[in-house]
């Protein structure tokens, strides 16, 4: 995947403040071997329109728990020997590009059989329990839980569903709760692309959309009577256009699968809207001219490859779908892509191609914790939101207003951008950094950069992260151009605005500890003082807390009148790193590293070493 790489950590020692569907994996039926008579086990599959990857708790009728971890596939086997039925089961983890918190229920006669946890399953509890079934589950009391009321509320969303199910090929006689299914986008795998779940905790009620045709309908779990059915016209043929978008992504993989090829393939050329297509400004000679460059790209493959929304093609208009996919990297977990899909007038079909993400500049952010924030204050941990917004060489934006949860009430920038975290292109690399408002051009020297905060990561307090949302922050991102008249807002055009979402919050700085950062073990600060001296290899070792991957290091060496640096990306299991460090120009004045390790819900967590 081809990105932006900032030196996160340079300005701060300048010492200037500065950031399948369950698809191709919808989940497979767990491989495990039958029980024996002797076996208690809850399995099955845990899906959201992909696997979700994260683990599954089931608590019993007297509040015990028991955890184990889902497989690649979204497959899970609990051992429920000696807890006491009914249970609830609550899977937690991400799919699809969002942070999930979903649920099912089984009773004694379920042990030893299949149940899976999906957004559906999690629709049958809540509307037993009358309320959010995560709300239900926190409580424990699971008395009105029986078989009878599984298969009554089973039987009614089915009902309520059944029309998309049957374009979809599903046999009426699926039981969403307890039927396997396997990942090949049929069945219940294929219902579970196409259906979308939002549960609305304050309101106590569900939307389920249909992604082909935007249908939808509402399930308010405080009552019994909803029985609207969801729609499902053009369904099938939505369906059958996913399955040429999925091969599409397929030929992009083979492409790579044993080498890199050429950018002006002819064969790989076709692939792409060879017009149309934009990747964070750049078009598609560029784009391809880095992907085929990269031997980090050969033999990768897209995962969790889910669609979010999908437009057929007509012979009057050309049809649009948006994919969210990942290549399996923490720090970029997932990535939202369109395609173009082209009329086929001779045979009515599609062809669907590689647009890119459609977007004028990168925009990136990610929670991220620092031990070792400056070189005043090494043992201070600082936890925020570290931002990667970038434009194209060239690019004429001078400003951008980020709204969202825990951002400023004041942006400073133009009418109708006055709320949010304005950031100001700098020169450095097209970058934007978090700049004090009011607005005032974008290399004015009244746009420091803000004092309590790094130049792209905004630092919250412990006491603001705990009033942020539990998953799922939604940010939107508006760039402007000031039309070369900086003191005059009035006139500023909005030129783009992206949404990103995060994941989870950041842990809050009192929660966290140096047994969860990476810490360097080896060299210290003046042996790699020395090496900066001299130039020569420098070897760096570090721990690996439990649960984090690396993700990449960084040495910064500061001399009179400049810097350079270093850095690498490094496997997720790596505890340690060799790179070389040419004699310096000018006498060495100090420096630091870094290393960047990231946990399940794409946190980040960095530290840094200061030199001297």
């Amino acid at each position: 995947m081809i990105r932006i790489k900032f030196l996160f950590s340079l300005f701060l020692v300048l010492g200037v403040v500065f950031l399948p569907a369950c698809g191709s994996g919808g989940g497979s039926s767990p491989s495990t071997s039958p029980p024996t008579p002797t076996q208690q086990i809850l399995s099955g599959t845990a899906a959201a329109g992909a696997p979700i990857i994260g683990h599954v708790v089931v608590k019993d009728s007297a509040g015990l728990t028991r955890t184990v971890q889902i497989d690649a596939n979204g497959g899970y086997t609990v051992d429920v020997i000696g807890l006491a039925a009914p249970f609830v089961l609550r899977a937690e983890g991400v799919a699809g590009g969002r942070s999930y918190v979903v649920h099912s229920a089984a009773t004694s006669a379920d042990v030893n059989g299949t149940i899976n946890i999906t957004p559906l399953t999690d629709l049958i509890v809540a509307n037993i329990a009358r309320q959010v079934a995560a709300n239900y589950f926190d409580s424990g009391n699971f008395s009105n839980l029986s078989a009878t009321a599984l298969n009554v509320e089973e039987d009614l969303l089915q009902q309520r569903l059944q029309s998309v199910l049957t374009d979809l090929g599903v046999d009426a006689s699926i039981d969403l709760l307890r039927s396997a299914f396997s990942a090949d986008h049929t069945g219940l795998d294929a219902a579970l692309d196409v259906l979308r779940v939002s549960v609305d905790r304050a309101t106590n009620t569900a939307l389920i959309t249909n992604v082909i045709n935007n249908a939808n309908i509402t399930d308010d779990l405080t009552l019994s009577s909803d029985s609207s059915l969801l729609d499902s016209t053009g369904t099938a043929k939505g369906m059958s256009d996913w399955e040429a978008i999925r091969a599409r992504f397929a030929s992009f993989e083979a492409a790579f699968a044993t080498g890199l090829p050429a950018a002006d393939d002819p064969l790989l050329l076709a692939q792409f809207d060879q017009a149309g297509f934009l990747v964070d400004g750049k078009d598609l000679a560029e784009f391809l001219g880095e992907a085929s460059s990269d031997p980090g790209l050969v033999g990768f493959r897209f995962m969790s490859l889910s669609v979010v929304n999908l437009t057929p093609a007509s012979a009057t208009q050309n049809g649009r779908a948006v994919v969210v996919s990942s290549i399996g990297n923490r720090k970029y977990p997932y990535f939202n892509w369109t395609m173009t899909g082209i009329y086929d007038n001779t045979t009515g079909g599609t062809n669907w191609l590689h647009a890119g993400n459609q977007r004028i500049a990168e925009v990136y952010a990610q929670p991220r914790s620092i031990l070792g924030f400056n070189s005043s204050s090494r043992t201070q941990i600082q936890s925020g939101i570290d931002f990667e917004i970038g434009q194209h060489a060239g690019g004429t934006l001078d400003y951008a207003v980020t709204t969202g949860p825990g951002l400023p009430a004041s942006g400073g920038g133009a009418s109708g951008a006055s709320a949010g975290l304005l950031m100001v292109s700098r020169d450095f690399g097209n970058r934007f950094d978090i700049a004090s408002p009011p607005y005032a051009g974008a290399s004015t020297p009244t746009h420091p950069r803000a004092s309590a905060d790094r130049g792209r990561m905004y630092v919250w307090q412990d006491s603001e992260i705990a009033a942020l949302p539990s998953e799922n922050l939604a940010y939107s991102v508006t760039f402007y151009d000031d039309n070369d008249t900086p003191s005059n807002l009035t006139d500023d055009t909005a030129v783009a605005t992206y949404p990103f979402t995060l994941l989870k919050p950041p842990l809050s700085a009192g929660s966290l500890s140096a047994a969860n950062f990476p810490v360097i073990t080896a060299p210290t600060a003046s042996d790699v003082l020395s090496i900066y001296a001299t130039g020569g290899p420098l070897t760096v070792t570090w721990n690996l807390p439990a649960g984090l991957e690396t993700d990449e290091f960084d040495s910064v060496r500061l001399y009179n009148g400049g810097f350079d640096s270093v850095g690498s990306e490094v496997a997720p299991t790596a505890t340690g790193t060799t790179v070389q460090i040419t004699p310096p120009p000018g006498t060495v004045i100090g420096g630091l590293l870094g290393v960047t390790a990231f946990d399940a819900a794409s946190r980040a967590y960095s530290y840094q070493l200061h030199v001297p």
